[in-house]
């Protein structure tokens, strides 16, 4: 179908009846860094919030930087915003005026939010170690300095230096640490 990029979206229009009742809609490119699949990309990213009501878009991102990124749309620059969330291979002028449509939906009171799935970084961010330690609270302090020794040590798991004793520890530890929030 030719793309003729109307303003009112009429060339996207043929989604509608193939998208119904659809909850996930995924976008990928056969290359990154393809300016005409992240231009096509935000176009339907605009399409599917504003035409269809879709509000949460996934990026190949970590989770926790994403979550992160998510938090300071409106406070912090569009580009804060998608630098904040996805990885280099991704900034671009044309993912940045993405981030800039975000932060506009956003501010007109749209709901239209960000969050990542990749796993690649398993380590827990700072402030998410430090939201969880409040959590567990000060009578947990041995857990608390476990869990930080175990995020200490995902770095050698990372890196395929770790032993079959860190590998149950730290399942251990975020066994513990879900248990105490339960």
């Amino acid at each position: 179908r030719p793309l003729t990029w109307s303003p009112d979206y009429d060339d996207l229009a043929f989604l509608k009846p193939l998208l119904h009742e659809k909850r996930i809609v995924a976008l990928g490119e056969s290359g990154h860094g393809v300016a005409q699949f992240n231009a096509i990309k935000v176009r339907m990213i605009k399409y599917l919030h504003e035409q269809l009501g879709y509000n949460l878009i996934a990026f190949e991102s970590p989770m926790a930087e994403c979550a992160a990124a998510d938090a300071i749309i409106g406070s912090g620059t569009p580009e804060k915003v998608m630098r904040k969330c996805l990885f280099a291979v991704w900034h671009s002028k044309e993912a940045l005026e993405l981030f800039d449509y975000i932060s506009k939906a956003r501010a007109a009171g749209r709901d239209l939010h960000i969050t990542g799935f990749d796993i690649q970084d398993v380590r827990l961010q700072p402030g998410v170690i430090d939201e969880l330690k409040r959590l567990i609270g000060p009578r947990q302090a041995d857990l608390s300095a476990r869990l930080e020794r175990a995020e200490d040590a995902l770095r050698s798991v990372r890196a395929k230096r770790a032993s079959a004793v860190d590998a149950a520890e730290l399942g251990s530890v975020y066994r513990a640490v879900a248990g105490v929030l339960g």
